[in-house]
């Protein structure tokens, strides 16, 4: 899988009005500490998405990908729980990406929803469904 296309202009910033970090904070019950290290942890997140090489979306690709972000849970076995499990934790940061920066994180779900769309196909082809 080529991941190269994760370099891209931020210049055109779209506006996102439900998933900003006040949005979100704003109902959450944290103390001033708590929200400070929350808004520091995202900002530090959307820095390293926005590196201009890429490398940060990739890296971060590559983490959730480990982590089942977007394959198929369902083994017909108890590997199923485990998978289950690996892939709430992707969740989990996926919703850290899309408060830190949601233009990077429709572009890496968009990439991911099409490598899960080809091995689909693949697997189609091959007869395993």
């Amino acid at each position: 899988m080529t991941m190269g296309g994760f370099g891209y202009d931020f210049s055109e910033e779209p506006d996102f009005t439900g998933a900003t970090t006040d949005s979100i904070l704003a109902g959450k019950k944290l103390d001033q500490e708590d929200e400070t290290r929350v808004r520091q942890y995202l900002e530090d997140l959307k820095e390293i998405l926005r590196l201009p090489s890429g490398a940060g979306m990739r890296v971060i690709y590559r983490w959730l990908s480990l982590a089942y972000g977007w394959e198929k849970l369902s083994t017909g076995n108890s590997a199923t729980y485990y998978l289950v499990g690996m892939y709430e934790w992707a969740r989990a940061r996926m919703a850290d990406l899309a408060m830190a920066d949601p233009k990077a994180f429709l572009k890496m779900e968009l990439e991911g929803v099409r490598e899960f769309a080809r091995q689909h196909f693949n697997e189609k082809r091959k007869g395993k469904e």
